[in-house]
Protein backbone atom coordinates (compact mmCIF):
# COMPACT_ATOMS: atom_id res chain seq x y z
CA UNK A 1 0.00 0.00 0.00
CA UNK A 2 1.30 3.40 -0.66
CA UNK A 3 2.33 6.25 2.04
CA UNK A 4 -0.08 8.69 2.69
CA UNK A 5 -0.53 11.55 4.64
CA UNK A 6 -3.70 12.71 6.95
CA UNK A 7 -5.52 15.86 6.30
CA UNK A 8 -4.65 19.34 8.00
CA UNK A 9 -6.16 19.40 11.32
CA UNK A 10 -6.42 15.68 11.62
CA UNK A 11 -4.37 14.34 14.56
CA UNK A 12 -2.87 10.34 13.85
CA UNK A 13 -3.04 9.77 17.34
CA UNK A 14 -6.55 10.04 17.18
CA UNK A 15 -6.48 7.03 14.55
CA UNK A 16 -5.69 3.17 14.27
CA UNK A 17 -4.17 2.88 11.02
CA UNK A 18 -3.96 -1.25 9.67
CA UNK A 19 -3.02 -2.52 6.72
CA UNK A 20 -4.73 -5.21 4.36
CA UNK A 21 -2.50 -5.97 1.47
CA UNK A 22 -3.59 -7.99 -1.52
CA UNK A 23 -1.92 -10.37 -4.10
CA UNK A 24 -1.77 -9.25 -7.54
CA UNK A 25 -1.52 -12.98 -9.79
CA UNK A 26 -0.42 -12.95 -13.93
CA UNK A 27 -1.37 -16.92 -14.75
CA UNK A 28 0.33 -18.72 -17.85
CA UNK A 29 -1.46 -18.06 -21.28
CA UNK A 30 -2.58 -20.86 -23.25
CA UNK A 31 -1.69 -19.32 -26.38
CA UNK A 32 1.36 -20.43 -27.01
CA UNK A 33 0.99 -23.27 -30.10
CA UNK A 34 3.28 -25.67 -31.24
CA UNK A 35 3.50 -27.02 -34.67
CA UNK A 36 5.57 -30.03 -35.99
CA UNK A 37 5.63 -30.86 -39.43
CA UNK A 38 6.49 -35.02 -40.25
CA UNK A 39 8.95 -35.42 -43.36
CA UNK A 40 8.28 -37.96 -45.62
CA UNK A 41 10.53 -39.14 -48.28
CA UNK A 42 12.78 -42.19 -50.03
CA UNK A 43 16.50 -42.70 -48.21
CA UNK A 44 18.77 -40.86 -49.93
CA UNK A 45 21.84 -41.22 -47.50
CA UNK A 46 21.02 -37.90 -46.05
CA UNK A 47 19.59 -37.20 -42.18
CA UNK A 48 16.09 -35.70 -41.96
CA UNK A 49 14.11 -34.68 -39.11
CA UNK A 50 10.37 -32.74 -38.16
CA UNK A 51 9.87 -29.17 -38.47
CA UNK A 52 8.95 -27.50 -35.80
CA UNK A 53 8.22 -24.17 -35.06
CA UNK A 54 6.00 -21.84 -32.57
CA UNK A 55 3.11 -19.14 -32.99
CA UNK A 56 5.26 -17.28 -30.19
CA UNK A 57 8.34 -16.85 -31.06
CA UNK A 58 9.75 -14.50 -28.25
CA UNK A 59 10.69 -15.72 -25.18
CA UNK A 60 9.94 -19.51 -26.53
CA UNK A 61 12.33 -22.55 -26.81
CA UNK A 62 11.54 -25.15 -28.66
CA UNK A 63 12.66 -28.87 -27.38
CA UNK A 64 12.35 -32.36 -28.66
CA UNK A 65 11.96 -35.82 -27.34
CA UNK A 66 11.52 -39.83 -28.84
CA UNK A 67 9.25 -41.04 -26.37
CA UNK A 68 7.12 -37.89 -25.97
CA UNK A 69 4.67 -36.94 -22.99
CA UNK A 70 4.54 -33.94 -20.58
CA UNK A 71 7.82 -34.52 -18.73
CA UNK A 72 10.16 -31.61 -19.70
CA UNK A 73 13.34 -34.00 -18.71
CA UNK A 74 12.72 -36.02 -21.18
CA UNK A 75 12.94 -33.12 -23.94
CA UNK A 76 16.32 -32.07 -25.05
CA UNK A 77 17.46 -28.58 -27.74
CA UNK A 78 19.23 -31.37 -29.82
CA UNK A 79 16.38 -32.17 -32.62
CA UNK A 80 16.58 -36.07 -33.14
CA UNK A 81 17.30 -37.03 -37.09
CA UNK A 82 16.50 -39.83 -38.77
CA UNK A 83 19.02 -41.38 -41.56
CA UNK A 84 18.56 -44.95 -42.13
CA UNK A 85 14.98 -46.50 -42.85
CA UNK A 86 15.32 -48.70 -39.46
CA UNK A 87 15.68 -45.81 -37.75
CA UNK A 88 12.18 -44.09 -38.66
CA UNK A 89 10.23 -42.59 -35.72
CA UNK A 90 8.01 -39.69 -34.10
CA UNK A 91 9.60 -36.54 -32.74
CA UNK A 92 7.70 -34.48 -30.18
CA UNK A 93 8.27 -31.14 -29.54
CA UNK A 94 7.54 -28.99 -26.79
CA UNK A 95 7.11 -25.25 -27.19
CA UNK A 96 8.79 -23.90 -23.54
CA UNK A 97 8.22 -19.90 -22.40
CA UNK A 98 8.02 -18.67 -19.13
CA UNK A 99 4.38 -16.90 -19.58
CA UNK A 100 2.63 -19.65 -21.69
CA UNK A 101 1.22 -22.98 -20.76
CA UNK A 102 3.83 -25.35 -22.37
CA UNK A 103 2.64 -26.65 -25.64
CA UNK A 104 3.51 -30.17 -27.17
CA UNK A 105 3.01 -31.29 -31.06
CA UNK A 106 5.07 -34.67 -32.83
CA UNK A 107 5.35 -35.52 -35.80
CA UNK A 108 6.89 -38.36 -38.07
CA UNK A 109 9.78 -39.04 -40.22
CA UNK A 110 9.22 -41.71 -42.59
CA UNK A 111 11.83 -43.38 -44.88
CA UNK A 112 10.97 -45.32 -47.57
CA UNK A 113 13.19 -47.60 -49.07
CA UNK A 114 15.06 -46.92 -52.70
CA UNK A 115 14.01 -49.66 -54.89
CA UNK A 116 16.34 -51.24 -56.65
CA UNK A 117 15.55 -53.79 -59.82
CA UNK A 118 18.02 -55.73 -61.45
CA UNK A 119 16.98 -56.76 -64.86
CA UNK A 120 18.43 -59.77 -66.92
CA UNK A 121 18.33 -60.04 -71.21
CA UNK A 122 15.76 -62.12 -72.63
CA UNK A 123 16.88 -63.77 -75.92
CA UNK A 124 16.22 -66.40 -78.21
CA UNK A 125 18.04 -67.93 -81.14
CA UNK A 126 18.14 -71.51 -83.33
CA UNK A 127 20.05 -73.99 -82.22
CA UNK A 128 23.73 -73.96 -83.56
CA UNK A 129 26.10 -76.03 -80.90
CA UNK A 130 26.84 -73.21 -78.93
CA UNK A 131 25.57 -71.87 -75.86
CA UNK A 132 23.50 -68.74 -75.45
CA UNK A 133 24.44 -66.59 -72.89
CA UNK A 134 23.48 -62.90 -72.31
CA UNK A 135 25.51 -61.73 -69.15
CA UNK A 136 24.71 -58.10 -69.07
CA UNK A 137 22.08 -56.63 -66.23
CA UNK A 138 20.63 -53.51 -66.00
CA UNK A 139 20.07 -51.40 -62.82
CA UNK A 140 16.39 -49.77 -62.78
CA UNK A 141 14.40 -48.10 -60.51
CA UNK A 142 15.69 -45.68 -58.05
CA UNK A 143 19.66 -46.83 -58.48
CA UNK A 144 21.62 -46.65 -55.14
CA UNK A 145 22.11 -43.31 -53.31
CA UNK A 146 25.18 -41.30 -54.03
CA UNK A 147 28.46 -43.70 -52.93
CA UNK A 148 26.38 -46.56 -52.46
CA UNK A 149 26.09 -49.83 -54.43
CA UNK A 150 27.25 -53.18 -54.85
CA UNK A 151 30.97 -54.28 -54.46
CA UNK A 152 30.66 -56.15 -57.96
CA UNK A 153 28.41 -55.72 -61.02
CA UNK A 154 26.04 -57.85 -61.24
CA UNK A 155 25.69 -60.06 -63.98
CA UNK A 156 23.28 -62.77 -65.48
CA UNK A 157 24.36 -66.23 -65.49
CA UNK A 158 22.03 -68.41 -67.40
CA UNK A 159 23.26 -70.61 -70.10
CA UNK A 160 21.27 -72.80 -72.39
CA UNK A 161 22.30 -74.98 -75.75
CA UNK A 162 19.60 -77.66 -76.08
CA UNK A 163 16.42 -76.68 -77.84
CA UNK A 164 14.35 -75.95 -74.66
CA UNK A 165 14.09 -72.22 -72.00
CA UNK A 166 15.51 -71.11 -69.22
CA UNK A 167 15.74 -68.40 -66.46
CA UNK A 168 18.84 -65.42 -67.09
CA UNK A 169 19.47 -66.10 -62.91
CA UNK A 170 20.66 -62.99 -61.91
CA UNK A 171 23.39 -63.34 -58.98
CA UNK A 172 23.21 -60.52 -56.40
CA UNK A 173 26.49 -59.49 -55.50
CA UNK A 174 27.21 -57.98 -51.95
CA UNK A 175 26.88 -54.72 -50.97
CA UNK A 176 29.40 -52.36 -50.17
CA UNK A 177 29.99 -51.65 -46.42
CA UNK A 178 28.43 -48.42 -46.65
CA UNK A 179 25.37 -49.40 -47.97
CA UNK A 180 22.61 -51.31 -45.64
CA UNK A 181 20.26 -53.88 -47.23
CA UNK A 182 17.40 -51.83 -44.88
CA UNK A 183 17.43 -49.26 -47.34
CA UNK A 184 16.77 -51.46 -50.15
CA UNK A 185 14.06 -53.25 -51.67
CA UNK A 186 16.33 -55.50 -54.32
CA UNK A 187 14.56 -57.23 -56.98
CA UNK A 188 15.17 -59.24 -60.17
CA UNK A 189 13.22 -59.48 -63.09
CA UNK A 190 15.03 -62.31 -64.73
CA UNK A 191 14.83 -62.81 -68.49
CA UNK A 192 13.95 -66.33 -70.50
CA UNK A 193 16.95 -67.70 -72.91
CA UNK A 194 15.19 -69.81 -75.65
CA UNK A 195 16.78 -72.39 -77.96
CA UNK A 196 14.41 -73.26 -80.71
CA UNK A 197 14.80 -76.10 -83.42
CA UNK A 198 17.31 -75.79 -86.03
CA UNK A 199 15.96 -76.76 -89.46
CA UNK A 200 19.16 -77.95 -90.68
CA UNK A 201 19.13 -81.62 -89.91
CA UNK A 202 19.00 -84.06 -92.85
CA UNK A 203 18.85 -87.50 -93.73
CA UNK A 204 19.95 -89.28 -96.38
CA UNK A 205 18.62 -92.96 -97.18
CA UNK A 206 20.40 -95.00 -99.44
CA UNK A 207 18.55 -98.55 -101.07
CA UNK A 208 19.46 -101.02 -102.28
CA UNK A 209 18.97 -102.84 -106.07
CA UNK A 210 19.66 -106.43 -107.08
CA UNK A 211 19.13 -109.63 -107.62
CA UNK A 212 17.69 -112.07 -104.98
CA UNK A 213 20.04 -113.89 -103.16
CA UNK A 214 18.31 -115.28 -100.11
CA UNK A 215 19.73 -112.22 -97.91
CA UNK A 216 17.81 -110.22 -95.90
CA UNK A 217 17.78 -106.15 -97.00
CA UNK A 218 17.49 -102.79 -95.27
CA UNK A 219 18.12 -99.28 -96.64
CA UNK A 220 20.83 -97.44 -94.51
CA UNK A 221 20.74 -93.60 -93.35
CA UNK A 222 22.29 -91.18 -92.54
CA UNK A 223 21.73 -88.12 -90.15
CA UNK A 224 23.85 -85.18 -90.97
CA UNK A 225 24.53 -84.80 -86.85
CA UNK A 226 24.62 -88.29 -85.41
CA UNK A 227 24.81 -86.84 -81.97
CA UNK A 228 21.46 -87.50 -80.25
CA UNK A 229 19.73 -88.40 -83.32
CA UNK A 230 17.65 -91.65 -83.60
CA UNK A 231 16.47 -93.22 -87.01
CA UNK A 232 12.94 -94.37 -87.34
CA UNK A 233 11.46 -96.14 -90.04
CA UNK A 234 8.28 -96.40 -91.63
CA UNK A 235 6.49 -98.81 -94.73
CA UNK A 236 3.64 -96.12 -94.67
CA UNK A 237 5.72 -92.48 -94.86
CA UNK A 238 4.22 -89.27 -94.00
CA UNK A 239 5.08 -87.62 -91.29
CA UNK A 240 3.07 -88.40 -88.13
CA UNK A 241 5.96 -90.67 -85.92
CA UNK A 242 3.00 -92.99 -84.59
CA UNK A 243 3.95 -94.62 -87.40
CA UNK A 244 7.24 -95.14 -87.24
CA UNK A 245 9.59 -97.42 -85.34
CA UNK A 246 13.04 -98.16 -84.68
CA UNK A 247 13.12 -101.62 -86.48
CA UNK A 248 14.59 -101.08 -89.73
CA UNK A 249 12.52 -103.44 -91.84
CA UNK A 250 14.12 -106.05 -93.71
CA UNK A 251 12.98 -107.56 -97.07
CA UNK A 252 13.75 -110.80 -98.02
CA UNK A 253 11.84 -111.78 -101.10
CA UNK A 254 10.90 -110.29 -104.50
CA UNK A 255 7.63 -109.86 -103.13
CA UNK A 256 8.24 -107.62 -100.67
CA UNK A 257 10.15 -105.15 -102.66
CA UNK A 258 9.14 -101.58 -101.30
CA UNK A 259 10.22 -98.21 -100.14
CA UNK A 260 11.05 -97.66 -96.74
CA UNK A 261 11.03 -94.07 -95.03
CA UNK A 262 13.17 -93.02 -92.23
CA UNK A 263 12.54 -89.92 -89.65
CA UNK A 264 15.76 -88.65 -88.09
CA UNK A 265 14.63 -87.45 -84.63
CA UNK A 266 16.71 -84.97 -83.00
CA UNK A 267 15.26 -82.65 -80.37
CA UNK A 268 17.47 -79.92 -81.07
CA UNK A 269 16.52 -79.55 -84.81
CA UNK A 270 12.88 -79.99 -86.45
CA UNK A 271 12.32 -83.57 -87.43
CA UNK A 272 14.24 -84.64 -91.22
CA UNK A 273 12.83 -86.94 -93.57
CA UNK A 274 13.78 -89.44 -96.45
CA UNK A 275 13.33 -92.42 -97.99
CA UNK A 276 15.15 -95.72 -100.27
CA UNK A 277 13.48 -98.21 -102.55
CA UNK A 278 14.72 -101.86 -101.82
CA UNK A 279 14.30 -103.38 -105.34
CA UNK A 280 14.89 -107.34 -105.42
CA UNK A 281 14.96 -108.80 -108.86
CA UNK A 282 13.86 -112.58 -109.92
CA UNK A 283 17.17 -115.04 -110.32
CA UNK A 284 17.06 -116.07 -113.89
CA UNK A 285 17.02 -119.76 -114.07
CA UNK A 286 16.94 -121.64 -117.76
CA UNK A 287 16.72 -124.83 -118.46
CA UNK A 288 17.58 -126.29 -121.94
CA UNK A 289 16.57 -129.53 -123.21
CA UNK A 290 19.05 -130.61 -126.00
CA UNK A 291 17.72 -131.72 -130.17
CA UNK A 292 19.13 -135.05 -131.19
CA UNK A 293 18.15 -137.14 -134.23
CA UNK A 294 18.48 -140.45 -135.76
CA UNK A 295 17.31 -143.11 -138.52
CA UNK A 296 14.32 -144.86 -137.92
CA UNK A 297 15.10 -148.02 -135.86
CA UNK A 298 11.98 -149.04 -134.19
CA UNK A 299 12.75 -147.78 -130.58
CA UNK A 300 12.18 -144.74 -128.85
CA UNK A 301 14.40 -141.38 -129.34
CA UNK A 302 14.97 -139.90 -125.86
CA UNK A 303 17.70 -137.77 -124.36
CA UNK A 304 16.68 -136.33 -120.91
CA UNK A 305 20.11 -134.20 -120.59
CA UNK A 306 19.03 -130.20 -119.40
CA UNK A 307 21.63 -127.61 -119.31
CA UNK A 308 20.77 -125.32 -116.49
CA UNK A 309 21.88 -122.04 -116.68
CA UNK A 310 20.99 -118.24 -116.00
CA UNK A 311 21.96 -116.67 -112.70
CA UNK A 312 21.62 -119.97 -110.53
CA UNK A 313 19.83 -120.55 -107.68
CA UNK A 314 20.59 -118.54 -104.38
CA UNK A 315 22.88 -120.70 -102.24
CA UNK A 316 21.10 -124.13 -100.49
CA UNK A 317 17.77 -123.58 -102.39
CA UNK A 318 16.83 -125.08 -105.93
CA UNK A 319 14.64 -127.59 -107.28
CA UNK A 320 13.21 -130.64 -105.32
CA UNK A 321 14.11 -133.02 -108.07
CA UNK A 322 16.90 -132.53 -111.01
CA UNK A 323 15.03 -131.31 -114.38
CA UNK A 324 14.69 -133.81 -116.86
CA UNK A 325 13.45 -133.65 -120.49
CA UNK A 326 10.43 -136.17 -121.18
CA UNK A 327 10.41 -136.19 -124.86
CA UNK A 328 9.99 -139.19 -126.76
CA UNK A 329 9.39 -140.29 -130.13
CA UNK A 330 9.71 -143.67 -132.39
CA UNK A 331 8.30 -143.01 -135.42
CA UNK A 332 9.66 -141.35 -138.27
CA UNK A 333 9.00 -137.29 -137.60
CA UNK A 334 9.83 -134.85 -134.88
CA UNK A 335 8.52 -133.44 -131.40
CA UNK A 336 9.31 -131.14 -128.73
CA UNK A 337 12.05 -132.37 -126.26
CA UNK A 338 9.61 -131.50 -123.46
CA UNK A 339 11.15 -129.93 -120.23
CA UNK A 340 9.17 -131.19 -116.60
CA UNK A 341 9.82 -128.29 -114.32
CA UNK A 342 10.21 -129.75 -111.15
CA UNK A 343 8.95 -128.80 -107.58
CA UNK A 344 10.86 -126.06 -105.72
CA UNK A 345 12.54 -126.76 -101.93
CA UNK A 346 10.06 -126.24 -99.42
CA UNK A 347 13.00 -122.95 -98.68
CA UNK A 348 12.73 -121.97 -102.00
CA UNK A 349 9.63 -119.97 -103.17
CA UNK A 350 9.19 -119.81 -107.09
CA UNK A 351 8.07 -115.88 -106.61
CA UNK A 352 11.91 -115.45 -106.18
CA UNK A 353 12.81 -116.97 -109.94
CA UNK A 354 11.73 -116.51 -113.28
CA UNK A 355 12.29 -120.28 -114.81
CA UNK A 356 12.46 -120.00 -118.38
CA UNK A 357 12.69 -123.03 -120.38
CA UNK A 358 14.35 -123.81 -124.32
CA UNK A 359 13.23 -127.41 -125.71
CA UNK A 360 15.32 -129.03 -128.16
CA UNK A 361 13.64 -131.35 -130.76
CA UNK A 362 13.91 -134.63 -131.50
CA UNK A 363 13.64 -135.93 -134.59
CA UNK A 364 13.50 -139.44 -136.34
CA UNK A 365 14.41 -139.85 -139.96
CA UNK A 366 12.79 -142.21 -142.08
CA UNK A 367 15.08 -145.36 -142.48
CA UNK A 368 16.51 -145.53 -146.48
CA UNK A 369 16.41 -149.24 -147.90
CA UNK A 370 18.78 -149.65 -151.07
CA UNK A 371 17.81 -152.14 -153.45
CA UNK A 372 20.58 -154.11 -155.69
CA UNK A 373 20.13 -153.38 -159.28
CA UNK A 374 20.39 -156.82 -161.50
CA UNK A 375 22.12 -156.24 -165.03
CA UNK A 376 20.57 -158.91 -167.34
Amino acid sequence: IKVFSFNYGTDPNNYNIIKNEGTLTVTPSDALKATATPYTGIYDGGEHTIGASANITSGTTLLYSTTGGTDLSAYTADKPMVKNVADNKTIYVAAVNSNYVTAFDSAAVTLAKRSITLVSESASKEYDKTALVRPDVTISGDDFAPGEGFETTPVATGSIINVGEMTNTIVIPTLKTNTLEGNYTIGKSEGILTITASDDLSVVATGYSGLYDGTARQISATPSDEVGTKLYYSTEGGTDLTKYSEENPSILNVADSKTVYVAAVNSNYVTAFDSAAITLTKRLITLTSNDDTKDYDGLPLTDATIVSGGDGFAPEEGFATSPAASGTIIDPGTTANTIVIPAMQENTLPGNYDVQTTEGTLTVRPRVTYSANTTD
